[in-house]
């Protein structure tokens, strides 16, 4: 995935919070999934494992 791909489906993600709710809901949405993903590249292996343990090796 690239990174224009990935923020175009942020901005639908926050499209769909503030139709649903409002501004204050869709930018804690947007901002809690951009903190875990700053997160994640600080400590790529806080994510959560899958039950495929295949899948889990896979870098």
């Amino acid at each position: 995935m690239n990174s224009a791909f990935s923020l175009g489906r942020l901005k639908k993600i926050q499209g769909y919070y503030l139709i649903q709710f409002d501004l204050q809901t869709a930018t804690k949405v947007s901002n809690h999934i951009l903190n875990t993903i700053e997160r994640l590249v600080d400590f790529p292996d806080s994510g959560s494992m899958t039950p495929n343990t295949w899948l889990n090796e896979q870098v």
